[in-house]
């Protein structure tokens, strides 16, 4: 829903699915680590950010995902040079 996840972190929306899901689910997060100035379109959309707090629990790995383009969106190239980075170490 619209604004049901306002001002959540990456933090936050993993404690989200686990409430959902349970405990298990999560061991690694891939997270977005580019950020412009301009807010993405749409009414209470917001970036999400990795937050201050690091985590714990998890594997939190930051990447600069965005596409160029349309900066509130994951570049497809970029995301998956990510995932190839991950399955190979």
């Amino acid at each position: 829903q619209a604004g049901e996840t306002e001002g959540y972190d990456v933090a936050d929306h993993v404690n989200a699915l686990r409430q959902h899901v349970g405990q298990g689910l999560v061991s690694l997060v891939l997270c977005n680590a580019t950020f412009t100035s301009q807010k993405p379109p749409g009414m209470g959309v917001d970036w999400v950010r990795p937050g201050k707090a690091r985590p714990t629990d998890y594997r939190l790995l930051t990447r600069d995902l965005v596409d160029s383009q349309y900066p509130w969106r994951h570049d497809p190239a970029k995301l998956a040079q990510s995932l190839m980075e991950l399955i190979s170490t």
